[in-house]
């Protein structure tokens, strides 16, 4: 699973670099096809936990986050530099590549399990990450179309009555 969602075949896009050598140049059609890229399911934990999830830990050490994150990183450091967050609602996700959102539908998941460490209901818990944590864009509109659709489907699966 990746970062993106295919919307074109392997084989158009090797027609598409096949016609880049060709010195062709690609068509706004074709940009999808030379440009995707694709971010393994581990990169995407590993790059939430280490960030997102760190930040939480720095902030809650005595949370017990770090218990369901299989690639986070402990700092040797002690790192006294950080942007301090009390309340689950300070804290801000953004992923400026987004594809059909990938990374923010696991960022959600680390998300619920801080807002219910903290206590909050499951019932409030997807409208506030939508609210206030996750922020995505992508170049290519039908991306960022399916990355919306990808979170609603996220905080259904929370709270099916969510809408």
């Amino acid at each position: 699973m990746g970062g993106c969602t295919s919307f074109t075949s392997p084989k158009k896009k090797d027609d598409v670099f096949a016609k880049l050598k060709k010195n062709q140049k690609i068509t706004p059609s074709n940009i999808p096809a030379a440009t995707q890229l694709f971010t393994p399911h581990w990169i995407v934990k590993y790059m939430v936990e280490n960030s997102l999830g760190k930040l939480w830990l720095l902030n809650h050490p005595t949370s017990s986050l770090k218990e369901h994150m299989r690639y986070y990183i402990d700092n040797v450091q002690e790192n006294e530099t950080f942007v301090k967050v009390s309340r689950p609602e300070e804290l801000t996700f953004l992923d400026p590549c987004c594809g059909s959102g990938h990374t923010l539908t696991y960022a959600f998941d680390l998300l619920t399990r801080i807002y219910e460490e903290q206590g909050y209901t499951k019932s409030e818990i997807p409208s506030l990450i939508l609210e206030h944590n996750l922020f995505g864009c992508d170049i290519d509109r039908r991306a960022s179309v399916l990355a919306n659709f990808a979170l609603t489907m996220k905080a259904r699966q929370y709270h099916e009555r969510f809408f």
